[in-house]
């Protein structure tokens, strides 16, 4: 059994992705390489692969106030119930259920301190914390900016419980609010595409009820990532290209999987300025025309990335200094993903703590095999910027080889958000509370794992 099971999750992961890639790869040569009015396009099993706008002239979108009003709702609600599961446990199991003990030491774990490190004393050349250099620098320059603003109250409030109480709340300041204002975002965005307020604001509903999103209101990058990369589609999708593009380099500045972004920049570039249809044409002025300057937008998801290796550069002397501690301290490296899961399969199989495994391998192998069934089923749903993005940001977060965060890495995704959505607006009106109760459950219990060291 301790070889069977990795070696079936192996070849499975590499048959969904494979699927995934064909379907992909179909959709490409539909939506792009055919031209228009093409009688394969009216075939049927192309309707399975290509995506057909939502077009609709009466479509009024949501008025702003309803939207704040349900982003603020949810939230309220959901970061409520978050907190009193934490202080709830907090209090039963060590009668430290104050709210300095849940605020401070039961969020401020693992990535928190690195970041609130960071903020506070920069990134280091020399000793233990050289090994920080690992972690991108937008989140922590952000909390260092904000937390000059702090007043002393709070500073007090956490005392006694973590140190540097100022950077701390200007961190969750900054996570909850970049969380409210993308799930502003999100609802826009949704409705762009398929013009249904109902769906998009159950996308946000689903993005508050990921099993980990309390990640999203404490001291992590996720809420701040998230964010930008929505702002980035938002942008592009309305032609706002230079702007598309800064929100992807600062997005590569938060994680790495913001580089990601100038996949559907490019995409949507092409699409837009229907460089497929100009070129079999051979209009290759115009399609020049189209292509300077917006092109070098392309590349600023990148410029992104080269703000950072310039800080390695700066700090340690190496462009490329962050992979010899990713490696050397933290034992991570870049993989297979396919390996990478068997090898997380085995380990749940050999490891005797119940908790970790609930906490980190199954989840992560469960949500992999997930959201690549929801991004096969959505294939000729999303435009094919959503879902080339989708599948190159799976791929590159599972292929981290000592991997303990793929569920917290998966819930960046926020396509993942939408094609949960549109999955249970499949379902009938009674079963639909089902599928937010076990999603609360869930979120509910890895709230208390986290606080148990068992969720990264």
């Amino acid at each position: 059994m301790e070889d069977l099971l990795p070696l079936l999750v192996k070849g499975l992961s590499l048959t969904i992705v494979l699927v995934s890639a064909v379907y992909l790869l179909v959709k490409v040569w539909g939506e792009v390489l055919l031209p228009e009015g093409s009688r394969l396009r009216d075939v049927r099993a192309m309707r399975h692969f290509v995506y057909q706008p939502v077009l609709s002239e009466r479509y009024e979108p949501l008025p702003r106030k309803k939207v704040w009003l349900t982003v603020i709702g949810l939230f309220l609600v959901t970061r409520i119930l978050i907190f009193l599961a934490s202080l709830s446990y907090a209090a039963a199991t060590s009668g430290a259920g104050n709210l300095g003990f849940t605020l401070g030491s039961w969020w401020y774990e693992y990535d928190s301190y690195h970041y609130i490190n960071i903020a506070v004393n920069g990134y280091q050349s020399t000793g233990e914390d050289q090994n920080l250099i690992v972690f991108y620098p937008l989140y922590p320059w952000l909390i260092r900016l904000l937390h000059f603003v702090i007043p002393d109250f709070y500073v007090e409030f956490f005392q006694g419980y973590i140190v540097n109480g100022d950077y701390y709340v200007a961190a969750i300041v900054i996570s909850n609010a970049f969380l409210l204002v993308g799930m502003y975002y999100l609802v826009r965005l949704v409705e762009r595409e398929w013009q249904d307020g109902k769906l998009a604001l159950a996308s946000v509903k689903y993005w508050l009820l990921y099993p980990v999103s309390f990640f999203f209101s404490i001291v992590y990058t996720e809420s701040v990532f998230v964010t930008l990369c929505i702002l980035c589609f938002y942008h592009m999708r309305q032609s706002r290209w230079w702007i598309a593009g800064l929100f992807g380099l600062l997005a590569a500045l938060t994680r790495n999987q913001g580089v990601l972004l100038a996949i559907p920049i490019a995409v949507e570039l092409a699409v837009q300025q229907e460089w497929g249809r100009l070129l079999r044409e051979r209009r290759y002025r115009v399609w020049l025309r189209g292509l300077f300057p917006r092109i070098f937008t392309v590349a600023l998801p990148a410029v992104g990335i080269g703000i950072y290796l310039s800080v390695n550069k700066v700090v340690s002397g190496d462009w490329f200094r962050f992979l010899f501690h990713q490696k050397d301290h933290w034992g991570q490296t870049f993989g297979f993903f396919a390996e990478n899961l068997a090898e997380h399969m085995r380990r749940a199989l050999t490891y005797h703590k119940p908790l970790f495994n609930v906490g980190v391998y199954l989840p992560q192998i469960t949500v992999f095999f997930v959201s690549f069934a929801l991004l096969i089923y959505m294939t000729n749903k999303i435009r094919l910027s959503y879902a080339l993005y989708s599948f190159a940001y799976l791929i590159i977060s599972y292929s981290a080889s000592a991997l303990l965060s793929g569920t917290r890495y998966v819930g960046g995704m926020f396509t993942l958000y939408l094609f949960i959505a549109y999955v249970a607006r499949r379902t009938t009106t009674s079963e639909r509370p089902y599928i937010d109760w076990v999603l609360l459950s869930a979120l509910l219990f890895y709230t208390v794992v986290f606080g148990l060291n068992y969720v990264f």
